[in-house]
């Protein structure tokens, strides 16, 4: 194996992601070459260096310049929609979600007019004719509740000054 060759493997073997005959023979090389072997070594120590130092938060503007530079580079790897897309607007579940429903809605229209009637209207029921009847109590009724509302309003009133007062 060439130095050059060497240099270029170095990262990956330092990572730990070079296995196999290609770490093999890099182990090789680097046992006869001074040169390599320091190299090797520098780049050990500058890893080890750089791995101790503090990683520092980026500014918060940076994040949102981040954020709109991913949605612009998704935006740009989406495929192009097929040719048959632009003749059907709405996607296919909602295609098939608008033929259920048009299908529920024949088939309760079907069953809805299978010679089943509506009931006659009849007249007023006994309890609705007294009610009628009698409208005025109902009415002055409402109007007494009303009155003892407000009454327990007073007396709720009342109690919250007393309350202050102490």
């Amino acid at each position: 194996m060439r130095c050059d060759e060497v240099q270029a493997l170095l990262i990956e073997a330092a990572d730990g992601e070079l296995a196999g005959p290609l770490r093999a023979r890099l182990e090789d090389h680097l046992a006869g070459c001074g040169a390599c072997r320091a190299e090797a070594a520098a780049l050990r120590e500058l890893l080890e260096t750089a791995a101790a130092l503090p990683v520092p938060e980026p500014p918060a503007p940076y994040w949102a310049t981040a954020r709109e530079e991913l949605a612009r580079r998704l935006r740009l790897r989406r495929p192009p929609a097929p040719r048959w897309a632009g003749l059907l607007p709405l996607r296919p579940w909602a295609l098939a979600g608008g033929a259920a429903a048009l299908l529920l809605a024949l088939a309760a229209a079907f069953l809805a007019s299978r010679g089943v009637s509506p009931p006659a209207p009849s007249g007023p029921t006994p309890e609705e004719v007294a009610l009628l009847r009698n409208l005025e109590v109902v009415q002055d009724l409402e109007l007494l509740e009303q009155v003892d509302i407000l009454q327990h309003y007073e007396l709720l009133r009342t109690l919250a000054s007393r309350g202050r007062a102490t």
